[in-house]
């Protein structure tokens, strides 16, 4: 199995995965009280930041004009207002950088942060730190050994074995406030990488960088998924998610493709289209001929209308980093 079909195995998992408190780390340690184990799919990263695409956004499009549901005809009310939010940063900053690595991104969400070092090409390997309460990262890959070290004097596990099959070396151990830390390479990242990765974090705080900023905003939301990716592999998205749990919008940038018979609109004056799968709504914001918008949200699983989307989406401004293409 690739990494991107165990990414998209953990869609349908998010609803149920979702803390009752919102976007702070405060968020990971209450939920990690609630529920010590759960089931992940290797780095925070890989596992949970593409949940995004699971509100109302179908991965296959069946279009009004070619035969496919119509909207719903009583669609919830969107109501929306001035974000309030802040976002949190990443509990460590990185002392050393990995040959052939950008700059590192740094994503979060309510089940825990994750930062990345982007790949300078196809061939360069992959390194991810993972930071959760509730348990170390890698539970779902298949280890094919390991063995103990220490990591800036605390005991340590290294282990090697595949996400998929991608094979990787990581490194896991607790930091002294709790947390559960893990440097983790792919691609044939050498473990002396991953070691001296670890050996380098300081208790620093590093801001989470956002791809998008919002006009307006879900009342009553806040951001549960946060993921740049200026240079990095992963996608830019972001996802609110209400306290009850029941409201949710989700905004991702992806490579720019039409849909044949598609219902063809406007937002702020650029190209769109309205896509409908099964009662489900979302639309598709062309920014350029390259870049376009997936947008969709809903309440209790029924979507919001086409009109409510367009005028969210009329507030949303793409910022530096948010890159697609990689």
């Amino acid at each position: 199995m690739s990494i991107d079909a165990e990414i998209r195995e953990k869609i349908q998992e998010y609803a149920d995965r979702a803390p009752s408190s919102m976007g702070l780390l405060d968020a990971v340690r209450a939920r990690s009280r609630r529920r010590r184990r759960r089931h992940r799919v290797g780095l925070a990263g890989i596992a949970i930041v593409v949940t995004a695409s699971v509100v109302a956004v179908p991965a296959a499009w069946r279009t009004i004009a070619d035969g496919g549901s119509s909207v719903p005809a009583a669609s919830p009310r969107l109501i929306l207002m001035p974000p309030a939010y802040e976002l949190p940063s990443f509990p460590f900053t990185p002392g050393w950088t990995p040959p052939q690595s950008g700059k590192p991104i740094a994503g979060g969400s309510t089940d825990g942060m994750w930062l990345q070092f982007p790949r300078s090409g196809a061939d360069s390997p992959e390194l991810w730190i993972d930071v959760a309460l509730d348990g170390p990262a890698l539970q779902k890959a298949t280890i094919t050994s390991s063995h103990e070290e220490t990591v800036q004097g605390r005991p340590a596990t290294m282990r090697y074995g595949e996400i998929g099959a991608v094979p990787f070396a990581g490194l896991t151990w607790q930091h002294t406030d709790g947390l559960w830390v893990t440097v983790a390479g792919t691609y044939e990242a050498p473990a002396d990488d991953v070691r001296q990765v670890a050996e380098s974090l300081t208790a620093t705080p590093l801001p989470i960088l956002p791809p998008f900023t919002f006009d307006l905003v879900p009342a009553d939301t806040e951001p549960v998924v946060v993921q740049g990716s200026k240079g990095g592999t992963l996608p830019p998205i972001m996802q609110f998610l209400s306290k009850d749990l029941r409201t949710t919008m989700a905004v991702e940038l992806k490579t720019a493709e039409h849909t044949p018979g598609a219902q063809a609109t406007t937002v702020g004056g650029k190209p769109a289209e309205i896509l409908v799968d099964a009662g489900h709504v979302g639309i598709c914001v062309f920014l350029d001929a390259d870049r376009m918008l997936q947008v969709g949200g809903g309440v209790d699983g029924a979507s919001f209308s086409p009109d409510d989307l367009i005028l969210f989406a009329q507030g949303i401004h793409v910022t530096d980093e948010a890159v697609v293409g990689r």
